[in-house]
């Protein structure tokens, strides 16, 4: 359900084939867009919804793409793909280049394709494909150009149209033709300047909503971003009703006829017991009295037992598989997930939720856009105590208590049954939820070296990410990663042995205690020696460019601590500690401190981060926040010969 969702919104986008290229003026192009790989001289959606009496809605989609190549590695982007699907089904398509000959232009068709089984991240198999082709003899000065044609077979997943793409774009024109009889809505993301309106014309044969959007800049593509979604402009149409001789016929006109869409399909699974797990439930509840208790232990067991591994084809993607099917695969995705939990919680004599959630990479509220394209996960909820737990059989280590970070903040469509739906909002958890604190107890061995042991404990998202990483090693991987993940110090630092605690208990803190050693760390300089204490130097590049574009994300508040307590040497004094300083704000702060207490000295370092979108405006407060843990970061005690 995840994947294709986003999958059928590529599929309008077509981002792989924003081709342009108004190719008469290669000199107009160049100047224009100076510096840029390419420009879409043109990109073209025409849309043509259509009342057919006997297969009800007809929906044809034709694409033109055009790009104008304005630099000598044209050659380098020769490849590409068109993505077609069950519910998208691919028509005619023309595929060519223009190659400049002279003053005029020489067509070359792309005459070989190849079709594949396309497998989106993180998912198996999704049910899509994809026609494959090279455009033949790009240079300098070429125009790649696609014209194709598309059949959606399902009205509700009519998905949205993007404006901009991953290069400039001259023209972007979009046409929809609605035959009489059929009402359309739209919802606008980022769309709300006067050049996005359509305009409209009106006859008695039906409508005509067109958008001409010129000069629109790319797609902003730089890391830790929020999806794109959040910030480039779009417009999501869905058909609201149809007339019939029978009466109007409801598809989406709001909320309400998005979940009878999505009841309909669920109360499709689970149409037979499953005597199987009926015994594994009442195996696992045996002696249990307490309501929480009993779906904690399901919810662990499914954990435990049932891998996630998504596989979507057709309405797989919509309609989850049956509970029984899951269990006797030992596999299931999002929707098999929740349909083994949602049974086993029934046969306990409890009551659980089928929901919908859009995780947090669709920035849409369902009252704002009630079609498929708002969600693109499910869940389940159960209600204890007048409080909602919100499942996600995805993740094998998250507590019961504790939702999976990409869906925090999000509305969910909960199904109280087949015709009611409650819209809830997954809570944010807090910074001092999720903390990562290391206290070191170091002192200064042979030769100039660091030597000490550790204990890293985690909390929250922290714990449940690094117990699950953990769990997919063996020894000689665990090693290697323990010897990355609690690196400090310098590249010379060498982990001498470590263990670690709580990895199967997931409602306890993880810890890992450790012994480690740095060679060369300290500084000596006569009767003196420098030691740096700041040995977990996080956000070091975590500057953000002041000409960066969109805002930064992060998957989690969370909150740092570092105390690292160090032995002075016999015949040695302090003679110098850093100064106390801190940086508070209310999405983020640091405070750095050092204090000398009986032979040893002690350092706290704590940083904080309060948000999960930082926005443009906080930009320079927080590089001044990375410019004082930097600047704290070049400190070092000093120790004097007594």
């Amino acid at each position: 359900m995840l994947k294709l969702k986003e999958l059928l919104s590529l599929v309008f986008l077509a981002s792989s084939l924003m081709l342009s290229g108004q190719n008469e003026d290669f000199s107009y192009f160049q100047e224009k867009y100076k510096g840029n790989t390419a420009v879409n001289s043109l990109d073209k959606t025409i849309v043509n919804i259509k009342l057919d009496k006997k297969k009800g809605i007809s929906i044809q989609v034709e694409e033109e793409a055009r790009k104008i190549f304005l630099k000598d590695n044209a050659a380098q982007f020769s490849k590409d793909y068109i993505t077609f699907s069950e519910h998208f089904k691919l028509g005619d398509i023309e595929v060519y280049s223009l190659i400049p000959n002279g003053d005029k232009y020489k067509k070359e068709k792309v005459k070989e394709f190849s079709k594949k089984t396309e497998f989106s991240p993180g998912i198996f198999h999704n049910g899509s494909e994809s026609i494959n082709f090279f455009y033949p003899s790009l240079s300098k000065g070429s125009v790649a150009v696609a014209k194709y044609s598309m059949e959606l077979s399902i009205p509700q997943l009519m998905s949205s149209f993007y404006f901009s793409s991953y290069y400039p774009t001259e023209l972007r024109e979009i046409v929809i033709n609605v035959e009489a009889g059929i009402e359309l809505d739209f919802s606008y993301q980022n769309a709300s300047d006067e050049k996005f309106k359509p305009t409209i014309l009106t006859t008695r044969k039906g409508k005509t909503y067109t958008w001409k959007v010129r000069d629109i800049a790319p797609v902003s593509i730089e890391d830790n971003s929020p999806s794109s979604l959040y910030f480039s402009p779009h417009i999501i149409p869905r058909i609201t009703t149809y007339e019939t001789k029978e009466g109007n016929v409801q598809v989406l006109g709001g909320i309400q006829e998005l979940y009878n869409w999505y009841s309909s399909l669920v109360k499709e699974t689970n149409k037979e017991p499953s005597e199987n797990l009926k015994e594994i439930v009442d195996s696992l509840l045996l002696g249990e009295d307490d309501d929480l208790e009993k779906i904690k232990r399901i919810y662990y067991w499914v954990q435990d037992n049932i891998r996630y591994v998504a596989f979507e084809e057709g309405m797989e993607g919509f309609i989850p598989d049956d509970a029984a099917s899951v269990c006797d695969k030992r596999y299931g995705d999002c929707k098999g997930l929740s349909s083994i939990l949602y049974t086993m919680i029934n046969y306990a004599g409890l009551e659980a939720y089928f929901t919908w959630v859009g995780t947090r990479n669709r920035p849409y509220r369902y009252e704002e856009v009630p079609t498929p394209i708002v969600d693109d996960h499910m869940i389940l909820s159960f209600k204890y105590q007048d409080q909602f737990y919100f499942l996600d059989g995805t993740s094998n280590t998250n507590p019961i208590t504790e939702p999976t970070s990409f869906i925090q903040g999000k509305e969910v469509m909960i199904g109280i049954n087949e015709e009611q739906f409650q819209i809830e909002t997954v809570p944010v958890k807090s910074a001092d939820y999720t903390k990562y604190v290391d206290t070191l107890r170091v002192s200064i061995g042979e030769n100039a070296s660091l030597e000490g042991h550790g204990q890293v404990t985690l909390s929250g998202f922290y714990a449940s990410r690094i117990k699950s990483l953990v769990k997919l090693r063996n020894t000689d991987e665990l090693e290697d990663f323990m010897e990355s993940y609690l690196e400090k110090g310098s590249n010379k630092f060498e982990l001498d042995t470590f263990w670690i605690s709580n990895i199967s208990d997931r409602e306890a803190n993880l810890k890992i205690d450790y012994k480690f050693h740095i060679k060369d760390y300290c500084r000596i300089n006569g009767e003196e020696i420098y030691v740096n204490l700041s040995l977990n130097n996080i956000y070091t590049n975590a500057n953000l460019k002041k000409d960066r574009k969109t805002p930064y994300s992060v998957k989690f508040k969370s909150s740092f601590k570092s105390v690292v307590i160090l032995d002075i040497p016999e015949a040695y004094e302090l003679s110098y500690l850093p100064k106390t300083q801190s940086f508070e704000k209310e999405e983020f702060g640091c405070s750095m401190k050092a204090v000398s207490s009986e032979n040893k000295i002690i350092q706290n370092i704590e940083e904080y981060d309060n948000f999960l979108i930082l926005e443009k405006e906080s930009f320079g407060d927080w590089n001044n926040m990375i410019k004082s843990l930097r600047k704290y970061y070049r400190e070092s005690v000093t120790l004097k010969k007594v």
